[in-house]
């Protein structure tokens, strides 16, 4: 009897441990981007394009010139209002981040990142 129920463990163990270790099954929803951006008219936009020239507000702006540009659009207290960066897919990272290091230090509290949508 003893042997049964240990077998009778064994099997019920061989079971569910395999359901316990992979969990549930989802599929996270396809990002898209449903609005334009920015949305309010507060709102600003920076964009790089692939050579690393800087746009704010679709207007060229050198990099020297944007810490002083953002803190003149984002004043202190501005927490509700957001940047939005927009790089070019193949741009090297250090690109991107150099530009939100700019923001983040010129007082922008909220860095919003855009992509384009997905076809389907």
């Amino acid at each position: 009897p003893m042997i049964d129920v240990m077998l009778v463990l064994l099997c019920i163990f061989m079971v569910v441990t395999p359901a316990l270790v992979n969990g549930v099954v989802a599929v996270p929803p396809q990002a898209e981007n449903l609005k334009p951006h920015p949305e309010q008219p507060t709102d600003h936009t920076l964009a790089i394009d692939l050579n690393g020239a800087y746009y704010l507000d679709k207007q060229p702006i050198a990099l020297a010139r944007l810490g002083a540009a953002l803190s003149l659009l984002y004043p202190a207290g501005s927490e509700d209002r957001v940047l939005y960066v927009r790089a070019h897919r193949e741009l090297v990272y250090g690109g991107v981040a150099a530009a939100l290091d700019i923001a983040r230090e010129s007082g922008v509290a909220v860095v919003g990142l855009v992509s384009e949508s997905r076809q389907p």
